[in-house]
């Protein structure tokens, strides 16, 4: 364990800790990057970015509330990218699914870490695109976590159905006002949106080894979207969704996973500040000798 794992324990053990005491908790999960770019003594970081920039990649999972009450940080895994390597456009899907350490491991790797739910307790994962994965699904309620996911690939249903098909083929069975806080490049809206939802029976992933034999995931699509401000989610949760009462829940729990961002932008300004001022430090240090 690195000196800086060891320091992020006890704040990561009492956010569990923290978790297995209420009922029902979200673990919001995202990607930041950490752009130490301006470092001139930095080592050990990779490409960021367009690979114009330096630094690291930081995944989080932020444990709070349904009402918004951060817990904190429950797991965090944090890696460089090796400089010159790209997968982008050079191999075929199969291939892909097949190689190892994909940067897409790291959503049910955190989970992972965190361990299997505690008895009488709700954890509820909360992802974006990125979270769109059979494998991170199926690895999550092995260990009695549940998934709310924002999806975009039509994936295969039984039945020869298909997932973003059928959800966009459901007529509207309820309405919700959702009052948004203003966010960087967004001022503050209410939407109205529309609800619809049904239950579903996800395939696994075709040409994926690892995945060979799976049952399908029973799990449910809500769809709500607003088509005067341009918004739609689709939204997967590893669980029955019975009503109107269930749908909106999932949205309001989605919604959520603003609390991230703004974590993230907080914690990336102090890291980066922090930074500097070690790299001012050792460049002071540095001219002092060599001044000797």
């Amino acid at each position: 364990m690195s000196r800086a794992d060891a320091l992020l324990q006890p704040h990561l053990q009492h956010t569990r800790s923290a978790a297995a005491q209420v009922p029902v908790t979200l673990f919001v999960q995202d990607t930041t990057t950490l752009d130490f770019s301006q470092m001139e003594q930095a080592h050990g970081y990779g490409p960021i970015g367009n690979h114009a920039g330096n630094g690291l990649f930081a995944h989080n999972l932020l444990a709070l509330t349904p009402s918004g009450q951060v817990f904190g940080l429950a797991a965090q895994l944090c890696w460089a990218r090796v400089a010159g390597v790209t997968h982008k456009h050079t191999e075929t899907r199969t291939q892909r699914y097949a190689r190892a350490n994909k940067e897409s491991e790291v959503w049910p790797k955190v989970l992972e870490a965190v361990g299997r739910v505690p008895q009488g307790c709700r954890w509820i994962g909360i992802g974006d695109r990125g979270s769109d994965s059979f494998d991170y699904w199926s690895r999550a309620v092995s260990l009695g976590w549940q998934c709310l996911s924002r999806i975009f690939t039509n994936r295969r249903t039984a039945h020869n159905g298909h997932l973003l098909t059928q959800a966009r083929a459901l007529p509207v069975q309820g309405r919700l006002q959702l009052h948004q806080r203003a966010r960087p490049g967004q001022a503050a809206r209410t939407l109205h949106l529309n609800l619809a939802w049904r239950e579903v029976q996800v395939l696994p992933t075709r040409n994926v080894p690892a995945l060979a034999g799976f049952p399908p995931l029973a799990a449910s699509v809500v769809r709500c979207w607003d088509a005067r401000n341009d918004v739609e989610w689709l939204l997967l949760a590893t669980w029955p969704i019975n009503n109107f009462d269930d749908a909106a829940q999932c949205v309001l729990w989605y919604e959520q996973r603003w609390s991230i961002e703004i974590d993230q932008s907080c914690c990336l300004r102090k890291s980066q500040c922090h930074a500097r001022e070690r790299d001012r430090s050792a460049r002071s240090l540095a001219s002092s000798a060599s001044s000797a």
